[in-house]
């Protein structure tokens, strides 16, 4: 027993997810010695190799720790839980059949991961207790209680958790053992279970998954009390839910239709039934009990599908329900506003103006028309930034707008000659796309050559410099051709015993045909793939597309190919690096090894809502290799006199982007050009670590990145080219003989963030619905009329310009009542009935 050995790099793992940054408190482990349990206590922030020496002296007993956090150490025992003042998350065990246990209502293995699977929270770690299994699902920042209450809402989750898992467990028939105590004990990972044989507690699953304590609680309340349930009536029929939403059920024409008609039910009647239920207390096991014969349940989906309808604002309205399932409420309807209010009698008397007063109409929260607030975009740093803010001060244009096109300018000069080495085995280039989508009018051709200019002047400088050697080669290169027709032509009419001079004489001056130096281009604006190709193969591979404009993406889009086809290889092979091959008709193929594009653009807004829809750029990522910005204009707010850009901060630019032009590729042992590569400092690279766990974690089901998986996805590879990108700036001489610090990386990582919180609206703007564009342009309308009720036609005749019919703005009325910022009633009088729509009171707080 003696030489059993403790896995330390698992306890070392298992605590430091469980009590990250944890500063204060201790930690209590406790062990069955000869005279009973023994505890020790651990202050944080934990020394875990303190730890560690201490678990492996007791590397042959039975380990555990107390899995709330000990404030002060007492004066005896492992702690009580009046001691306790913080959790990590909640906890389950769950013991299976086999080993030391006798208890035969015990699932197996398999059933007992079946049955956390059905559980709709992953868990965030998961133990093999050597008995069984451990479950603990984290919070997203361990609890620490700030008084008294909160330890007892801590306890009070904790025992709701424990009950939900044993009610499951009691459906298939398993008997758990109640862990749900803050104090209660658990095994150590890397420790053993000792209690017959040893067996190892391990590690099984480790995930990055945290839930927020308020989730949980919202996923609780909607899961009925079993342990009062069954105090209350041992042969109380659990499936039946709160009698009050079985009342409700009962009265309301749409969801009796759903009880009735379960078994056909179109899936738009069924996803309304559970938006309209989930709210209301105890509805969870009602919507299970309405939805068993519906022909797509499942326990785990159903569970999922309640959490997603909690995430709107509140119950589904009779109107939403109408426009999406088509149902319509026998005899007009009953006058209510959401089916769950049927009980509470508040009618809304839609042809009485006089009973729409606030204290009769019950206004739910508004659900905001544009949930996009943009961060405020830091200067770049170093003379990036300095330039960046000169330009954009000069032409009164946004900030984001020199920003962005400067980087695609660095990338530019870079591309083909660094890249980033992340880790062993992962590199990344450094070319970029960047659009910055602005309305015409901004000055953007303005901002554009200012940021171009150094590329123009190395260009023409360059041109200078090999002029004469140009010149020279195309004379030494004619003469030869000549020389070699002469050749031809005396071949044609050469005697049989001279040809084989001949043809030795022709070979040789062929092989010694001076080669035309081309002059150097490093940027285009609107050109072809099939020239692409060839203008790459003449410049090393390299080149990139400037452009105030979004012509490029017609182009892309097989404007000038011959079945109008998109030609998207050659752009996605060369931002990624991928060896790409262009046909050129009769023409002799290209073959490009390490291609690489980078692109500054500023297209209008409308050009990236066109091109949402364009065959091939969302589905095959052309889309998603784009880093957007989308500023707010300038324009209406200028004041029209200003100042040129400084010429010492010009010459800066200048030279930092010329160094970086003049830079050369390394060369491999073929003696062809390859990339530099710029490593990464321990420091940069955990930087890098964190930023790309944070991303990962957004990219789940809910979570932000959820819609733009395909562009977040490649976020984390971005940050590290834009890193690329300020270090070479800082460093134009040699980049590659530094290392990039953990400061360039985080600046790198914060201009990502930003980039993230750009693309989210661009793709939104993307995928726009134009109802909710309309209703935008009303509510503003709204907000200049300062209306706190208006009448349709009102609001029709003042925006005649954007609505040409009345039924052209229906539907953004129909959008800004379902958000609730406004309500619709019908007036009585002689005729035709009037629409009057009165607005929210929340929102109009002040008007006059």
């Amino acid at each position: 027993m003696s030489n059993l050995s403790v896995d330390t790099a698992d306890v070392k793992r298992f605590f430091n997810a469980l009590w990250p940054g944890q500063e204060d408190g201790f930690l209590s482990i406790s062990s069955d010695g000869p005279s009973g349990l023994s505890s020790k206590f651990f202050s944080h922030p934990l020394k875990l190799d303190l730890l560690c020496n201490a678990i492996e002296r007791w590397s042959a007993r039975n380990v555990w720790f107390t899995v709330g956090l000990i404030g002060q150490r007492p004066d005896k025992g492992r702690g009580k839980v009046e001691d306790v003042t913080g959790i990590p998350g909640l906890v389950s065990d769950i013991d299976c059949l086999g080993g030391t246990h006798t208890e035969t209502h015990l699932p197996t293995k398999e059933q007992a991961l079946k049955l956390l699977s059905e559980i709709p929270f992953k868990p965030s770690l998961l133990i093999g207790s050597g008995g069984g299994y451990q479950g603990y699902w984290l919070f997203s920042q361990p609890w620490i209680f700030e008084n008294q209450d909160e330890r007892e809402q801590a306890k009070a989750l904790s025992r709701r958790w424990q009950a939900f898992i044993l009610s499951r467990a009691k459906e298939h028939g398993w008997k758990l053992d109640n862990c749900g105590s803050i104090e209660h004990l658990f095994r150590i990972p890397g420790t053993f279970n000792m209690k017959a044989e040893p067996v190892p507690v391990e590690i099984v699953e480790k995930n990055g998954f945290r839930y927020s304590v308020e989730s949980l609680e919202e996923f609780l309340d909607d899961i009925p009390d079993h342990s009062q349930q069954e105090k209350q009536s041992a042969g109380s029929d659990v499936g039946k839910g709160s009698g009050r939403i079985w009342d409700i059920v009962e009265k309301c024409s749409f969801l009796r239709h759903c009880r009735n008609d379960v078994a056909s039910l179109p899936e738009p009647d069924w996803w309304s039934m559970v938006c309209s239920l989930c709210f209301e207390g105890g509805s969870g096991v009602v919507v299970h009990e309405l939805s068993k014969n519906y022909p797509k349940y499942d326990v785990r989906e159903t569970n999922k599908k309640i959490l997603e309808a909690l995430k709107q604002t509140g119950p589904m309205t009779c109107k939403v329900i109408r426009r999406k399932t088509g149902f319509e409420c026998p005899g007009g309807g009953c006058g209510i506003k959401c089916p769950v209010h049927i009980l509470n009698g508040q009618r809304i008397e839609r042809d009485d103006p006089a009973k729409q007063d606030d204290h009769l109409f019950e206004w739910e929260d508004p659900v905001l028309l544009d949930d996009f607030s943009l961060p405020e975009m830091e200067p770049l740093p170093g003379i990036l930034g300095e330039f960046s803010q000169a330009v954009s001060a000069a032409t009164e244009t946004p900030l984001e707008l020199a920003q962005g096109l400067a980087l695609a300018a660095v990338a530019t000069a870079c591309q083909g000659k660094v890249e980033v080495q992340v880790k062993r085995g992962y590199s990344e280039p450094v070319n970029a796309w960047v659009n910055v989508a602005l309305e015409s009018g901004n000055r953007k051709s303005s901002v554009h050559a200012e940021i171009t200019h150094p590329l123009l002047t190395w260009e023409a400088m360059k041109r200078e410099e090999m002029e004469q050697e140009i010149r020279e080669a195309e004379s030494q290169r004619k003469n030869q051709e000549a020389r070699l027709k002469s050749l031809r032509a005396r071949y044609g009419k050469a005697k049989r015993e001279d040809l084989e001079e001949l043809e030795e004489e022709i070979r040789e001056l062929e092989s010694e045909l001076v080669e035309v130096p081309v002059m150097p281009k490093v940027w285009v604006q609107d050109i072809t793939p099939e020239h692409l190709g060839t203008v790459m193969s003449l410049h090393g591979g390299r080149m990139s597309i400037m452009s105030a404009e979004g012509g490029i993406f017609d182009i892309m889009g097989g404007r000038y190919s011959k079945n109008g086809v998109p030609n998207l290889d050659l752009f996605l092979q060369s931002h990624s690096g991928d060896a790409v091959r262009v046909d050129r008709g009769s023409r002799e193929s290209i073959y490009l090894e390490h291609p690489a594009l980078s692109m500054g653009l500023s297209p209008q807004p409308e050009v990236l809502k066109s091109i949402a829809d364009a065959p091939g750029f969302r589905g095959r990522g052309l889309l998603a290799r784009n880093l957007y910005l989308l500023p707010v204009s300038k324009l209406g707010h200028r004041s029209l006199e200003t100042e040129p850009v400084q010429s010492i901060i010009k010459e800066k630019y200048e030279s930092i982007i010329h160094a970086l032009l003049s830079l050369e590729p390394s060369l491999d042992e073929r003696g062809k050009p390859v990339p530099h590569v710029i490593s990464l400092s321990y420091a940069a690279y955990e930087e890098w670590l964190e930023f790309s766990r944070w991303v990962e974690k957004d990219l789940r089901e809910g979570e932000r990145f959820e819609y733009i998986m395909d562009w977040a996805g490649k976020l984390p590879g971005a940050a590290a080219r834009l890193a690329g990108l300020l270090h070479c700036v800082r460093y134009p001489e040699q980049p590659w003989s530094e290392q990039i610090q953990a400061e360039t990386m985080k600046q790198a990582l914060g201009f990502g963030a930003i980039f993230s919180s750009h693309a989210l609206k661009v793709f939104n703007l993307m995928g726009a619905d134009t109802s909710l564009e309309g209703a935008r342009k009303v509510w503003r309308w709204i907000e200049r009329e300062r209306s706190q009720s208006f009448k349709k036609n009102d609001c029709y005749n003042s925006l005649k310009g954007s609505f040409p019919r009345v039924a052209d703005i229906e539907p953004c009325l129909d959008v800004l009542e379902e958000r609730n910022y406004i309500a619709s009633y019908k007036e009585k009088k002689v005729g035709r009935p009037s629409i009057t729509y009165t607005v929210n009171p929340e929102l109009c707080q002040g008007w006059s």
